[in-house]
């Protein structure tokens, strides 16, 4: 393995000396070793939404046209400045954004034409994806989904390389827009990379392109790298001389994934690691546990039902799977992040206001502890001889165990089937499961991306065009009231309007339980006393674009001697060999 020192070297290390002019172009900021819970194997922003840990990443390295904060103010990101032209006599309702100047990883510009093409993918027929529901809004996007009409029927343009110009199906509260498009789901892709590399762009750094702060510099099962992005709002022009740490401050984020949890916690004390994502305390570190600080992810730990299926299309069944567990043991089972479901919508996601609490206005919808009873009741006399199908990432083998064991005391006969990571997204794209067990990741600060795709028409699932046919979710929920719940949303064009019917939605989805939400996830994380300027998202996940460490040159030249000593040795070791 020599990949060490070029990683070392191509990441643009500081140089220990300070230049005599106002900055100096060699000093690229520190280099912060962090442990970002676990090693993503796919990072495209667009398609991995059901996994609680992604957007730890893709918020990294990616960035849509807005960004939201964690008070859920809508700030610029790679758009300028936007402007709106709504003419109510006729009919027409244009949102124009203006880019920044700023380009890929790779140095090429970014244009508004790869925000057309990453939107018009997002919503053909043959792409499945929950995210399509939220560009609902823009004219003829509905229609583009079911086959109805072309994408290039789509209401959106680039009329020149940084103008994203956006027709609207009626005039809407724009605050509704800016916040959707702060999704990371809705970011720009480049046709060239996903179009020749569809299955392996996002999985490894070969192909990987990425427009954020950060870039991948490395993506092993040992080891993520994600270095300062040289071409991130910096002008290329060469007249033109910018502090390379303007807009992001850290030369590179390091994760190594061979350590134990007790030594990522020994490195912290030592402030030798600056981020910890915790999963779990070990012995002896109680006092510094109590230092752990928790944000609210925007994911629920849930049980996807298949409602096609014979037993599971009985809402009563469905019911009563969902009273007969006991959710405050279900949360200390998945570990630290995890509290009890209290509903489907989770925490963190706002209200009508910036700061206000979906959750908390709608109150609990679930009950956290278990009632067997009244599960038993439901079931009585009905026939539980079917066998049913549990599937779920292979890790979470011994917590599948007490859902079993749960649903046993009904009655019901249930098979654990464990599945590698490939074998599970392979069930999920194609939908051959009984019951499978995820992280449904929220893909804005609204209740609208939890709630909207459980409706047929805004599944976002694919299309069988030849036969004129929407398919509902991929649950098989289709539910002709939910559905004109969500029709009326669609409708709505102010946030206060839209909260409203959501509140309505999430209670009958409840109800009707195609879907039972366990755990609400945390982000709990603890940062050594010399990192400074940390932020979050509005999403919960940090933000590491402005963070920074004292004395890091010093530091950086002690992180660099120390990995061309391993260099050193594992050339060693191969020369032996």
């Amino acid at each position: 393995m020599k990949r060490f020192v070029a990683l070392c070297l191509c990441a643009a290390m500081a140089v220990l000396s300070l230049a005599s002019c106002a900055f100096d172009p060699d000093d690229r900021g520190a280099i912060i070793p962090i442990y970002l819970t676990e090693a993503e194997a796919n990072l495209d922003p667009s398609a991995v939404i059901y996994d609680k840990d992604v957007f730890k990443y893709t918020t990294l390295l990616f960035e849509g046209l807005t960004v939201v904060g964690e008070d859920g103010s809508v700030k610029a990101g790679l758009a300028e400045k936007w402007t709106t032209d709504f003419n109510e006599e006729r009919g027409e309702y244009f949102i124009e954004f203006t880019l920044r100047d700023t380009h890929w990883s790779d140095g090429r510009a970014l244009l508004a034409d790869h925000f057309v093409y990453a939107w018009k993918r997002l919503l053909s027929p043959a792409v499945a994806s929950d995210a399509a529901c939220l560009l609902f809004d823009i004219k003829n996007a509905s229609k583009v989904k079911s086959g109805e009409m072309t994408v290039d029927s789509l209401g959106v343009s680039a009329p020149n390389r940084f103008t994203l110009r956006v027709e609207l199906e009626k005039k809407i509260d724009i605050d509704l827009f800016l916040e959707t498009v702060a999704s990371p789901a809705l970011v720009p892709l480049r046709y060239d990379v996903v179009s020749d590399f569809a299955d392996t762009w996002a999985t490894s750094t070969e192909n990987f392109l990425s427009c954020g702060p950060f870039s991948l510099s490395a993506m092993f099962e040992d080891e993520y790298m994600l270095d300062k992005s040289s071409n991130y709002l910096i002008s290329l022009d060469p007249k033109v001389q910018e502090n390379p740490n303007t807009y992001v401050k850290p030369a590179k984020l390091y994760i190594d994934y061979t350590t134990s949890n007790t030594n990522n916690w020994n490195a912290l004390v030592n402030k030798e690691l600056h981020y910890l994502d915790v999963t779990s305390v070990p012995k002896g570190a109680e006092e510094l546990a109590k230092k752990i600080k928790r944000d609210d992810l925007l994911s629920t730990a849930t049980l996807f039902l298949n409602n096609e299926n014979t037993l599971l299309a009985d809402r009563d069944v469905r019911r009563a799977m969902s009273l007969v567990l006991d959710r405050n043991s279900l949360a200390s089972a998945l570990g630290f992040g995890a509290v009890p479901a209290t509903g489907f919508v989770s925490n963190g996601v706002f209200d009508k206001s910036n700061g206000s609490s979906f959750r908390k206005t709608g109150g609990d919808l679930i009950s956290t502890t278990a009632d067997v009873n009244a599960a038993k009741e439901l079931v009585k006399g009905k026939d539980l001889s079917v066998e049913i199908k549990l599937q779920y990432r292979a890790q979470y083998e011994d917590f599948a165990a007490l859902l079993k064991e749960a649903w046993e005391i009904l009655g019901l006969k249930v098979r654990l089937v464990p599945a590698s990571d490939k074998v599970y997204k392979n069930v999920l794209k194609a939908q051959e499961f009984d019951i499978l067990l995820l992280d449904f990741q929220g893909l804005t600060t609204s209740a609208y991306s939890y709630l909207m795709p459980f409706a047929t028409a805004y599944s976002g699932n694919y299309i069988d065009v030849d036969g004129a046919f929407t398919n509902p979710h991929m649950t098989g929920f289709d539910n002709a009231a939910y559905n004109e719940l969500a029709d009326r949303v669609h409708a709505a064009t102010t946030k206060s309007e839209r909260v409203a019917i959501l509140h309505e939605m999430e209670s009958m989805l409840i109800d009707e339980m195609p879907i039972i939400p366990l755990a609400f996830w945390q982000n709990c994380y603890l940062v050594s006393g010399e990192l400074k300027n940390l932020t979050f998202t509005g999403f919960g996940t940090a933000n590491f674009k402005d963070a920074t460490i004292g004395d890091y040159l010093k530091k950086n030249a002690a992180w660099i001697e120390k990995r061309e000593e391993l260099e050193a040795s594992q050339e060693e070791e191969e020369t032996a060999e």
